[in-house]
């Protein structure tokens, strides 16, 4: 006995394989893993698709599927792979380019060499048997054809005869499919006891099911998690069917789990049978949360445009096309004295603007209503009252479809500175007026300063010829004095030598005291020769190497009189062995004459030090003294020709001197490359002061 198939020869096995798959009614294929057709049977496939085997061997199978179920194949052909077995349902398109429904069967199979493929079965299905019988489980109806009867509100469905009934009943179907399925709306009809009959496809995926057949003969419980929300619904759709009458486009919300909510636009429609009793509902939802959000936002964004218009402290204003002023923000009251009332009346441009500066507002209002962007104008503007405000007017076309509807700008008052600039206008006036005359007095000015430096140029020319003259004097008579007073400085000296046992000591005296003043008077003019020379920057200098402390120590020498007649102590401080390229006079004169001043304008039992300090290139010699010091004034009048301060409370000091011994110092010191000046703290703190002479 022959139990199983696989009890026949292989040959057996072929031939009985091929008779049952080429027999059967329904559709066999087999795809290999790369989703490719390896077989299928003929004559079924021949007979509900028309399709030869060149059209279908090596081929996809999702070539033959409908568009919108190709993602849903896909998802399920991977679980058969995967040892899943799937039932689906979908549409498939014959040669002639028509869908039908097919209920697809999977399961993996795998041959000797370990291959995996897959085995399809599809067995022709009609929608309208399914949902027949899902009725007749609720009872909705007991006669045949109770969907015609169920959905009678439809009104194509009535344009078939009885006998024609089957026919139409496929073909109204699968228009009224095609519809419902093809529209953006989610649709859903239910019975009298809010039962689902059916739905679009829209519908079941935003409810989260995969096939619409799946929520027929269930209810908005089974669906839906917020109970507020079913309630509400349900009483709504109670009421429509109660009344029998329709409602429209009603706003509602759907919750989610993740509480996430839609927002639909509503309407619910009660269905009607042949005697006008109401069976059912057909419910219509079209989901506006964008479009929701979408005018939340404007309306939010409007608030906020309001909000910062009404703080702005410029006018803003909107106008149509006819120059009707359609929005004001409050300022513009307060600016142009008008109410709100008379704006909303009606306010024309024109009624805003001066009357001067209507022509130039025209011109520049057309280009905005031609759609061109201008640059901000300003204007004249006019108040109710008659009283008139220049402002800056910046305007903007307002676009609906791409039309321009009217502007809309800001009306800036600039009045503060147009009478800013009328200000500086007229300071700028009255400046151009100063400064003209201004440019004829430095005329008149530089030409009494030419005649000025002329006159100057002339005197000095005189000066310099008159200072010529004074140092030619001062020359020649130092040279024709010179000769006479050597005579007699000889001859004193000769009669002191020669009788000098036989003169009476007041003749002796006499001729003592012509002898200081012959001396003080040959100084005198050698003083005065060297300020000449001085003058003119030509004192000759000697130099030779001088050992400094050597030369000081003449310099006290020769003081040491005056020095003990006060009594007072003299340091030097500094080293012995200084030896600098000098003229040995002309320094004697510079170091005699400040130790004298120091010993003069020192008190009795005074000090002075005269120390030395190298720096860089040059000795810096200071004289420093604990004398009567000097004012900041009498520093400034220091080293000058002819100065003298008379600073000595010794009447014998006082009125005596040149008043060129610093001056003269200051030139020598100078002429050596060095500089000198001095310092005090004060009246009765002493002096000090420096010179440098370069190494």
């Amino acid at each position: 006995m022959v139990e199983t198939i696989g009890d026949f020869l292989d040959i057996t096995k072929e031939e009985i394989i091929n008779f049952i798959f080429e027999n059967a009614s329904n559709l066999i294929i087999i795809i290999n893993e790369k989703f490719k057709i390896e077989y299928y049977n003929k004559k079924p496939h021949y007979q509900l698709l028309g399709y030869n085997p060149k059209e279908v061997i090596g081929k996809s199978p999702l070539d033959f599927i409908h568009p919108k179920e190709r993602n849903y194949i896909i998802k399920s052909l991977n679980k058969v792979f995967e040892g899943i077995e799937e039932k689906i349902d979908i549409r498939l398109k014959n040669k002639e380019k028509n869908y039908k429904w097919f209920e697809i069967n999977g399961r993996r199979i795998v041959d000797h060499l370990g291959i995996t493929r897959v085995i399809l079965i599809s067995k022709e299905i009609f929608k309208y048997k399914k949902i027949k019988n899902l009725l007749r489980k609720r009872d909705i109806d007991k006669k045949p054809y109770s969907i015609y009867d169920s959905f009678t509100e439809l009104s194509f469905w009535k344009l078939f005869q009885p006998k024609q009934f089957k026919v139409a009943l496929e073909k109204s179907y699968e228009m009224l499919e095609f519809v419902i399925n093809n529209i953006p709306q989610y649709i859903a009809w239910k019975d009298k006891n809010l039962v689902y009959l059916g739905c679009n496809f829209n519908f079941a995926q935003k409810i989260g099911v995969k096939n619409p057949i799946n929520v027929i003969g269930k209810t908005d419980l089974d669906f839906f998690l917020v109970e507020k929300e079913i309630k509400a619904s349900i009483e709504k759709e109670r009421r429509i069917l109660e009344l029998g009458q329709p409602e429209f486009h009603v706003i509602e919300s759907w919750s989610k789990t993740n509480g996430e909510k839609k927002i639909f636009d509503t309407n619910r429609i009660p269905l009607h049978d042949n005697e006008g009793n109401v069976v059912g509902i057909l419910v219509t939802y079209e989901d506006i949360t964008d479009r929701n959000k979408a005018e939340e936002a404007l309306t939010e964004s409007e608030k906020k445009y309001r909000d910062l218009a009404e703080l702005l402290p410029d006018v803003i204003y909107n106008a149509d096309t006819n120059l009707n002023i359609t929005y004001v923000n409050p300022v513009a009251l307060e600016k142009f004295k008008y109410t709100q009332k008379e704006f909303n009346n009606g306010v024309k441009i024109s009624q805003v603007i001066a009357d001067e500066e209507e022509m130039k507002a025209r011109e520049n209002l057309k280009k905005i209503f031609q759609g061109q962007i201008t640059k901000s104008h300003e204007y004249l503007m006019k108040k109710k009252d008659g009283s008139t405000f220049y402002a800056s007017i910046h305007s903007r076309p307002i676009y609906k479809d791409k039309k321009i509807i009217g502007l809309r700008g800001i009306i800036h008052d600039i009045s503060e500175r147009k009478l800013s600039e009328q200000k500086l206008k007229q300071s700028e006036k009255e400046l151009r007026r100063l400064n003209k005359e201004l440019k004829q007095k430095v005329i008149e000015s530089t030409q009494e300063l030419r005649e000025s430096e002329k006159k100057l140029r002339e005197q000095n020319i005189q000066l310099k010829k008159l200072d010529q003259i004074k140092n030619d004097f001062i020359s020649l008579a130092a040279h024709e004095l010179k000769t006479p007073l050597i005579s007699i400085s000889g001859y004193t000296d000769y009669i002191l030598l020669k009788h000098d046992d036989n003169l009476k000591p007041e003749i002796k005296e006499d001729l003592l005291i012509i002898k200081r003043n012959i001396n003080r008077l040959q100084g005198l003019m050698n003083k005065l020769l060297d300020v000449m020379k001085i003058d003119e920057n030509n004192l000759e200098l000697e130099k030779t190497s001088v050992k400094i402390n050597d030369l000081i120590k003449n310099c006290i020498k020769e003081l040491t009189y005056q020095i003990n007649n006060k009594n007072h102590e003299i340091i030097i401080n500094m080293d012995a062995e200084i030896r600098l390229n000098v003229d040995f006079t002309r320094i004697f004169h510079v170091f005699t004459n400040l130790l004298s001043n120091a010993i003069k304008f020192t008190p009795d039992k005074g000090r002075i030090e005269v120390s030395a300090m190298k720096e860089d290139h040059y000795f810096t010699f200071k004289i420093m003294d604990d004398g009567i010091g000097l004012t900041e004034n009498e520093i400034g009048r220091l080293f000058k020709k002819f100065e003298m301060l008379n600073q000595s409370n010794d009447t014998k000091e006082k009125g005596t001197g040149t008043g060129l011994g610093l001056y003269i110092s200051k030139g020598i010191v100078e002429a050596h490359g060095g500089k000198i000046w001095a310092t005090s703290e004060g009246r009765d703190k002493g002096s000090s002061f420096f010179f440098t002479l370069p190494i």
